[in-house]
C-alpha cells in the first residue's frame, strides 16, 4: 500500500542564506518521493547545483493543514516581499485554499494583499510566533515531532560525492566578479547568518594548536593551487604580522 504523507518544506541556499516554503499534498506524496518544487525559477537552480542547496520537512500531517501551515507561514514572512524569499506569492493565489473543499469557493483569501506592517491579525501572529520560538534552536512547529532524517545518518550522500573531478558541477567554471560582490553583499550586517553571535574561537589566538597531521592534509590540499603574486605578497604579510603578534 503506497504511503501519503503531505509535508510542508523549505530550501535554503547555502551561499547567500535566502529560502523557499512550499508544501505537498500531491496524491501518495512523501518526504522522499524526490519532489524539489513547484516554482519554474527555483526548481532549475537547486537541479543544477544541488550541493548549494538544503531541503528541511517543516511539518507533515494531512493536505488541508499543511496547505493552510504553508499560508500562515508566508503571510507571516510575508515572503513575497521578502528580498531573502525565492516566493513570489503568500500562497494567496492559485495555489491558495480558495475554491478547495473546505475552503472559501469563489472567495478572495482574507489576507489578500496584506501585510504585517498594515494588518492586525498578521501582526499579532509573526510576533506570537517570534515569541514562542524565542531562545529555541528549532521552531516550535518541530517540538514533538520525530525528525524525518532520524536514524538516516550515513544511508544518504550527495549525489556527486566520489565524482572525479572533470564530472563535478563546478569544474572549469568561474565567478565573476559581479556575482562575487552580490554574494559579498547578502552576507553582510544582518544578513549574515552570524550577525550578532559571538565568534566561537574569540579569544582562542594562541590556546588552540594544530596537529602536524592536520597541517600535513591542509598542505597536501593546497599544493599544486596556483596564487598570483599580490596574493603570494598577501600571504606573506599575513604571516609576518602573526608572528610580531604572538
Amino acid at each position: 500500500m503506497s504511503k501519503h504523507i503531505p509535508f510542508v518544506y523549505k530550501w535554503t541556499n547555502l551561499v547567500d542564506q535566502k529560502w523557499y516554503i512550499g508544501s505537498r499534498t500531491a496524491k501518495n506524496c512523501h518526504p522522499d518521493d524526490g519532489y524539489i518544487c513547484s516554482s519554474k525559477k527555483l526548481k532549475p537552480l537547486i537541479e543544477s547545483n544541488p550541493e548549494l542547496w538544503v531541503r528541511e520537512i517543516i511539518k507533515t500531517g494531512s493536505a488541508e493543514e499543511m496547505l493552510l501551515l504553508e499560508t500562515e507561514l508566508l503571510v507571516a514572512a510575508d515572503a513575497k516581499n521578502d528580498p531573502m524569499s525565492y516566493n513570489e506569492h503568500n500562497s494567496d493565489g492559485k495555489f491558495s485554499m480558495a475554491g478547495k473543499p473546505g475552503g472559501r469557493t469563489g472567495k478572495a483569501p482574507w489576507n489578500k494583499g496584506k501585510t504585517k506592517e498594515t494588518d492586525p491579525r498578521i501582526a499579532q501572529y509573526a510576533n506570537t510566533l517570534s515569541e514562542v520560538n524565542k531562545g529555541k534552536p528549532f521552531p516550535v512547529i518541530y517540538e514533538g515531532r520525530e525528525p524525518w532524517n532520524k536514524g538516516k545518518k550515513g544511508l544518504q550522500t550527495a549525489w556527486n560525492k566520489g565524482l572525479p573531478p572533470e564530472q563535478q558541477p563546478f569544474y572549469g567554471k568561474t565567478v565573476s566578479e559581479e556575482t562575487r560582490k552580490k554574494i559579498s553583499e547578502s552576507q553582510k550586517g544582518s544578513k549574515n547568518v552570524r550577525y550578532g553571535k559571538e565568534p566561537w574561537n574569540k579569544g582562542q589566538r594562541g590556546v588552540i594548536k594544530q596537529t602536524e597531521e592536520s597541517n600535513q592534509k591542509r598542505r597536501e590540499k593546497l599544493v599544486g593551487i596556483p596564487r598570483s603574486e599580490e596574493v603570494k605578497a598577501k600571504i606573506r604579510a599575513t604571516k609576518a604580522a602573526n608572528k610580531l603578534t604572538e
